[in-house]
């Protein structure tokens, strides 16, 4: 998981990236689970060391997370981009295709 510039796009300069201060951008590490990106980049996110947060799977199972983002493309027959989204730590988690993580402040639409 490699955190994007906040002024820069895609610089490659591996920072933090977003157009809003508390939303941040993380380019998935390859070689690495899915998983464990979303994890690390909560943690990087909020501060807390991942073995101090609740495990992945109380909000969501990151098997069947890892294996939807880890089919070949071809698997797919649409041209359309997938994104997910659930709740973790307080955050609002989105990975989109597998190949980018968001991670915003959750927005209670209850009052």
């Amino acid at each position: 998981m490699t955190p994007r510039d906040k002024t820069t796009a895609d610089d490659g300069s591996g920072k933090r990236h977003s157009s809003h201060p508390s939303i941040d951008q993380y380019t998935i590490e390859p070689n690495k689970s899915l998983s464990y990106n979303v994890i690390s980049a909560v943690a990087t996110t909020t501060g807390i060391p991942p073995e101090q947060m609740e495990p992945l799977y109380n909000a969501i199972d990151p098997d069947a997370l890892d294996q939807l983002f880890g089919m070949p493309s071809e698997t797919f027959r649409c041209s359309q981009e997938i994104a997910i989204s659930f709740q973790y730590e307080g955050y609002l988690v989105t990975v989109q295709n597998g190949r980018q993580i968001t991670v915003s402040p959750r927005v209670d639409t209850n009052p």
